[in-house]
């Protein structure tokens, strides 16, 4: 235990005041493990729930309107550039899912490369190696042939 912390977080109910404390190993950064437990992302005021709502609602209304809804039907007090912040954070996280979930998964590359002895030359060598590369048959085609090993690469 390194000390005893407060942070405020505005819910779509009203505000939240927590205590939390701030844990260090040695030679390492603090963290905040109830921030983790809790789903409470570093640097931000807004719960992420309060946020998706906030970006449902702007992207129908412009942000003034947007900012006189949230005034009114929460106990949050936010201005239209408030919610352009927020709406800005919104796009940004959902962007880096997006980007996330585009990028294949490495397991499921492994199984896609079968390592098979090929009757051609060393010219149509594996993607999986590394050394060299048939434009047919490489790991971007996605294809069951996808890394297909010559017999001489298979051996050394």
């Amino acid at each position: 235990m390194e000390r005893l912390d407060w942070r405020t977080v505005q819910a779509s109910y009203g505000t939240l005041r927590i205590r939390r404390r701030r844990m260090c190993k040695e030679g390492e950064a603090g963290i905040y493990p109830l921030d983790k437990e809790l789903g409470i992302r570093p640097y931000r005021r807004y719960t992420a729930y309060l946020e998706y709502t906030i970006a449902q609602i702007a992207a129908k209304t412009v942000y003034r309107v947007t900012a006189d809804a949230v005034n009114l039907l929460t106990p949050v007090t936010m201005s239209h550039q408030q919610v352009a912040r927020v709406v800005k954070q919104v796009g940004e996280t959902y962007s880096a899912w997006e980007d996330l979930q585009a990028t294949p998964d490495p397991m499921e590359e492994k199984k896609n490369c079968v390592n098979r002895k090929s009757s051609t030359s060393r010219e149509t060598a594996s993607c999986c190696t590394g050394r060299r590369r048939n434009k047919r048959n490489c790991i971007a085609s996605r294809s069951p042939k996808a890394c297909e090993r010559t017999a001489t690469d298979a051996n050394l």
